[in-house]
Formats: C-alpha cells, structure tokens, sequence
C-alpha cells in the first residue's frame, strides 16, 4: 500500500510541476523572489525622528525682519560593512546648508531627524534638519 501512496505522489507533484511551467507561474514566482531580494539588500531604509527647536541662535534683543521661507539642509557620512562609520554627521553643518539656501541669518521652528540607508557592504547616514530660515533686522 505504501508504494502506491509514493507513485501517486511523485505523479501528482510532477503533474503540478509542469502545469505550472506551462502557466509561467514558475517564472512569475521567479520574479517575485528576485524582487524581494531587491527591496531587501538595495532599499533598506529607515528614518528616526531626533528633535525640535524654536530657533538655531538665541532671538533674544533681534528683530526678524523678514521671513524667507521653509528650507531643509543636511550633512551626510557613510560606513562600510554597515558598522564601520567614517565619520559622523554635523547637525551644524546641516543648519548652516538651511540658512544659505534662502541667504538668510538663522532657522525658525527647526526639527530634525536622522535618515539611515543601508545597501550591499556600505550605508549612508544623513542628520536632515528642516525649518524657516529669517533674516534680522540690523536696527535694535
């Protein structure tokens, strides 16, 4: 009895294998794979919140004389291996990218946050700060 239970078995999966070569279920699964394979190791990404603030410089005795519009600079390092950095982001260079793209004096209701990607042997870790750059008035 237990020979019978086995051919009928190998018959039945070999029937099963080849309707399914023949309906390319075989290659869309295939391809299925092949792209969770991609998302996993080329966009693996994460991003964390760090903080918020009122301002970049204390606003203590300044007039805001102009408001330039929102802006966002960043500072950016890799590593290789996924734990060996190369250095480490400067969230005051990342403010400083903020304030010259609107040619302004200083960053207004300021967050920041920290975006990590990680691919094959090396990943990229960026500090992203986001606010309303202003420039002062030079009457006091």
């Amino acid at each position: 009895m237990s020979d019978y239970y086995l051919q009928n078995f190998v018959f039945s999966y070999g029937c099963r294998y080849k309707e399914m070569k023949e309906n390319k279920i075989y290659k869309l699964s295939k391809k299925t794979i092949l792209s969770l394979v991609f998302f996993i190791f080329f966009v693996n990404a994460c991003v964390t919140p760090m903080g918020m603030t009122a301002s970049s410089t204390p606003l203590q005795e300044k007039i805001i004389e102009e408001n330039r519009g929102k802006a966002e600079g960043s500072d950016s390092v890799y590593s290789l291996l996924f734990f060996i950095p190369l250095g480490y982001p400067d969230i005051d260079k990342a403010i400083e990218n903020a304030v010259k793209s609107k040619e302004g004096d200083a960053l207004i209701n300021l967050r920041w946050y920290e975006k990590k990607y990680e691919f094959l042997i090396f990943g990229k870790t960026s500090i992203v700060v986001t606010g309303d750059v202003v420039k002062f008035s030079d009457k006091k």
